[in-house]
């Protein structure tokens, strides 16, 4: 048998059942262990000296005045980690999924990969970043000898907006490249796009800047090396997306082998891709345990965190749709400008975001143009749907500017130019082939949840209380990809518990019990019988860990797999048990039984038996099973989001009223958990939209949001309970059917978010708004928008 392709859902606790969190007892109750509580006997702790220019040369450390500290036993620089060998980081940046759409030069130059030293030894180039760590006996000892520490600095010039680093003239972030624009690729046909645009009856454009932004993971980042000096290798404590790339990067940074290192993760206080890519925090420490002789723990604070974690968005998209004069579409064409930070982390939101550019929607024609640039800001990286928040954004405001300029419905030039679901599998005009999917159920259903045909009796009631009321709407296709890798064990133990060593991880999303249901679904155990072992890469050698909606939609797949093994091998071993045929017996309901009999043997009791001495050579051993596959095949979740907002024109304050959103996930295992991942993928959109914002002074490269009290995450009181559906057609791309369901909530949600408050305001005259929508910005918006009103409303305003 295989549980490969099966559709049914079982009742109980297996697949497609609400169950709740197995895990969240222990994490309510303290019992969880996170970076911070892990800690190894005779360690010492570190604290980052960290730069305060955006740009500046580093002339010298000195390090007297801390190392007189009694308690400090060192102070390591960027000179001590090149005389020890250390290399830069060895991120990657370049997406080599052959399934995506590439990043193609223009003039087939090659990409300049601006590294990530550690500890850089030349210059500084963004506030905050590392240029040397103290090593004391006490955390408090650390810190306090860190700003003892005395660095020379030369402070240069620095440039930190996404255009102005694109300059002819800009600073250069890296002395050895000619400009900052380290990416200038193109994708889809030029010609062919611009023949569609000179026999269009309609052109909207729009040049926007997509706010930086960063995850804000509840649980700061902290990371404990140890060296064990007569095996040569390496120990790393960090949680992450996955310790596997944390292992491979912290090992190239070291200089030795894979196999050198292990890195081991527990639980991880929340991710979003923020944590995904290596920090150099993790490879100082193993380094310094090595120099020490004795295990070294950092812990960063808030502080530090919104400094340096990587960021992300940051987009400045200049775009344009044609349309014939019925609505149809028929191209568009556009410059997408990412700005990547000081150091070349990742392409990946640029490469995404360009190949989704046309969304679920027929466009014919396509020309895009994608360029990464160099900043003196932290790098970015992938954050919860890389690269698609961004492009879903501006083509839905292109989509609704169109309609308002030329007197379409809203709704109705959506539905019209949808892929329609018999079209699939269909391929963009960027090059992607989308799978499956029917794009107008999901947007139907999404408009009638939302009682869109009620909305105006809504918005007369508000005009009523004095408020100006609006309703947007925004459909969104999602690219998931990632490690294409995975390999899972599953152990069945005689003493009636199950293990599943795999090689994802969990930052919060609930794994412990969803790939626990798989198990329940397929072997007939308990939930309570399954233990999830992730994050050791010594017990797990494989894993791609968790990002870009793989954990589930490849875990899976290798778990059944196990499985399958698990079943074929208890068959044996009951065949033999019992004296009968292999092909008449079944596994059902946990037990192994020979057909048409009451004849049976329990599956824990045939794990048992094949430790037994007498067992059959070829049934010997453990009741296990491995499933180890490359999978690189992408999948598209898709769906619509509706919002209603409310807005004080005397304040400018945006109250969100009501949201729906109905998603697309191809199978789901567990909707409870799915439900709850779309409400934290609503607050995270609904948060960029409104008011998060990594904000740089532009003159002197300073973050000025690097407190909560200035970088403003969403809180509960400002958000209504949401109404979220959740739609299953099958991906055809994966053997389960599974597309991914842990993005959808944010992709959508800038979109669907502006074109409310931009419906609400449009009798004022509002066409437009930037995020994130302030009370301020969209004060200054109305205001300018009303005759004789100040110019404050322009973009950057």
């Amino acid at each position: 048998m295989s549980f490969l392709g099966s559709r049914h859902y079982s009742a109980g606790q297996g697949f497609g059942q609400p169950v709740l969190r197995k895990e969240d007892p222990r994490l309510i109750t303290g019992a969880g262990c996170y970076g911070d509580d892990v800690n190894l006997p005779g360690q010492a702790y570190a604290a980052v000296v960290r730069s305060p220019h955006a740009h500046a040369r580093i002339r010298h450390i000195d390090p007297t005045d801390a190392l007189a500290i009694p308690g400090v036993i060192a102070v390591l620089t960027g000179h001590d980690a090149v005389a020890d060998g250390l290399q830069p980081i060895p991120h990657r940046p370049i997406p080599s999924n052959p399934h995506e759409v590439p990043l193609r030069s223009r003039d087939g130059s090659a990409f300049f990969i601006a590294p990530h030293p550690p500890l850089p030894v030349d210059q500084a180039r963004f506030v905050g970043e590392a240029v040397a760590m103290v090593i004391a006996e006490t955390s408090a000892i650390a810190r306090d000898a860190a700003q003892q520490v005395v660095v020379a600095y030369d402070p240069r010039p620095a440039v930190t907006g996404t255009l102005e680093a694109a300059a002819a003239d800009a600073p250069l972030v890296w002395d050895d490249a000619t400009s900052n624009v380290c990416v200038d690729s193109v994708a889809g046909e030029v010609a062919a796009a611009d023949a569609a645009f000179a026999r269009a009856a309609h052109v909207v454009r729009l040049e926007t800047r997509v706010n930086r932004v960063t995850g804000v993971p509840m649980e700061p980042r902290a990371a404990l090396g140890a060296w064990d000096g007569p095996s040569g290798r390496f120990t790393v404590y960090a949680g992450s997306g996955g310790s596997w790339r944390i292992r491979s990067d912290v090992a190239g940074v070291l200089g030795v082998p894979e196999a050198s290192v292990r890195v081991v993760a527990r639980d991880v206080g929340g991710n979003y891709g923020t944590r995904n890519s290596c920090y150099p925090e993790y490879a100082l420490v193993a380094w310094a345990a090595r120099r020490l002789g004795r295990p070294v723990k950092w812990t960063g604070d808030r502080r530090e965190m919104l400094l340096t974690d990587y960021q992300s968005r940051d987009l400045v998209s200049q775009m344009e749709l044609a349309l014939d004069a019925e609505g149809n579409f028929l191209a568009v064409r556009g410059t997408n400008t990412s700005n990547v930070g000081a150091h070349a982390v990742s392409f990946i939101p640029l490469a995404k975001g360009v190949a989704v550019s046309t969304s679920v929607y027929h466009v014919p024609a396509a020309s895009m143009r994608g360029r990464a640039v160099l900043s003196h800001t932290a790098p970015t990286t992938p954050y919860r749907a890389a690269g698609r928040p961004e492009v879903m954004f501006v083509i839905e405001r292109l989509i609704d500017l169109a309609a308002r300029r030329h007197g379409f419905d809203r709704v109705a030039l959506r539905r019209r130019n949808l892929v329609a679901a018999g079209a699939m599998p269909y391929r963009n005009p960027l090059g992607l082939l989308y799978d499956s999917g029917d794009y107008t159920a999901a947007q139907d259903r999404a408009v009638a949840r939302a009682d869109w045909d009620g909305f105006e009796k809504r918005r007369l009631e508000a005009r009523h209380r004095g408020r100006y009321r609006g309703i947007g709407l925004a459909n969104y296709v999602e690219l998931n990809t990632g490690v294409p890798r995975e390999r899972a064990q599953i152990v069945v133990h005689p003493d009636r518990r199950v293990d599943v060593v795999l090689g994802t991880l969990s930052a919060g999303q609930g794994h412990e019990t969803s790939f626990a249901q798989l198990v329940v679904e397929w072997l007939g155990v308990g939930l309570e019988q399954v233990r999830l072992i992730t994050g050791d890469t010594d017990l797990a050698p494989v894993g791609g860990g968790s990002h870009s909606g793989r954990s589930m939609r490849l875990g899976a797949v290798v778990m059944a797999k196990a499985a399958d093994q698990i079943v074929e091998k208890g068959r044996r071993l009951t065949a033999w048990l019992l004296e009968a045929a292999e092909a008449d017996i079944e596994l059902a309901e946990g037990r192994f039984r020979v057909k048409g009999t009451d004849r049976s043997v329990d599956l824990f009791e045939a794990a048992g038996a094949a430790l037994r001495p007498d067992a059959p050579d070829a049934v010997r051993g453990p009741l296990a099973g491995i499933g180890d596959e490359t999978m690189s095949v992408p999948s598209y979740p898709y769906g619509c989001a509706v919002c209603e907002v409310e807005v004080d024109a005397e304040t400018g304050v945006v109250e969100i009223v009501r949201y729906t959103t109905v998603d697309d996930v191809g199978r789901a295992v567990n909707p409870l958990i799915l439900h709850g991942q779309t409400h934290g993928g609503i607050a995270a959109g609904v948060g960029q939209a409104l008011g998060e914002q990594c904000a740089y002074d532009p003159a002197t490269g300073q973050l000025q949001s690097a407190t909560f009290m200035d970088y403003a995450i969403p809180r509960a009181d400002v958000l209504p309970s949401f109404a979220t559906e959740i739609s299953e057609v099958p991906s055809t791309s994966n053997p389960l059917g599974l597309r991914g369901g842990g993005e959808g909530g944010t992709t959508p949600a800038l979109g669907a978010v502006v074109n409310a408050i931009v419906d609400a305001l449009a009798e004022l005259g509002v066409e437009h708004i930037e995020m994130p929508a302030t009370p301020e910005r969209v004060w200054r918006a109305i205001a300018s928008a009303r005759p004789g009103g100040p110019a404050a409303g322009s973009r950057d305003s």
